[in-house]
């Protein structure tokens, strides 16, 4: 199975090294464990700072997309991309060693379309900590899966024509509620 990590930028320079660095990590592991083929893409979504170039110093390849959006850049990775498994991160994400085994071995069920992985924020203001907890609620109640990991198979993406480019905000949430419904067997009577 071949995966394709696609992260979309726009002025994360201050970030994506340390972002990078860490999917480096998790391939390498994943690939010492199955020998999967793993891709790494970050859409340079009109940066001015120098985030291109940090992705091209890691080993990425660079895709420019000038028309702004973070719907617009995910679209223009997945559309670069090769692999049967598109995975995409926030480029300001750490993640652990085993997150793309962990997706990896998710996406061997041929049922599982896709999903997100959780990920963890520890701002130092308590204002914000409290924020983002009542965020992180609210999403576990209402089923909310945000865009900072998310993962699928490209047939389910190219069949939900991916991230609705219309939307401002909530994209993220709004893709994997489409996934969930393509991947609910239909019940006829």
């Amino acid at each position: 199975m071949r995966l394709s990590v696609i992260v979309p930028a726009f002025n994360e320079e201050a970030y994506l090294a340390s972002t990078l660095d860490s999917l480096r990590d998790a391939a390498g592991g994943l690939r010492a464990e199955t020998g999967a083929e793993i891709e790494t893409i970050v859409v340079d979504n009109g940066s001015t700072d120098r985030t291109a170039a940090i992705a091209r110093e890691w080993g990425a390849d660079v895709v420019h997309e000038l028309e702004q959006g973070i719907a617009r850049a995910r679209n223009s990775g997945a559309q670069h991309a090769n692999g049967e498994v598109l995975v995409i991160v926030d480029a300001d994400v750490i993640v652990p060693r085993g997150f793309l085994s962990g997706i990896h071995d998710a996406m061997s069920d041929p049922a599982c379309m896709g999903g997100g992985v959780d990920t963890i924020c520890r701002p130092r203001r308590l204002p914000v900590r409290l924020y983002l907890r009542g965020w992180r609620l609210l999403a576990r109640l209402t089923g909310m899966v945000q865009g900072a990991a998310q993962f699928c198979r490209r047939d389910a993406f190219e069949q939900l024509g991916g991230y609705d480019e219309g939307l401002w905000i909530g994209e993220d949430v709004d893709f994997v509620w489409r996934l969930r419904r393509l991947g609910r067997p239909s019940v006829s009577m």
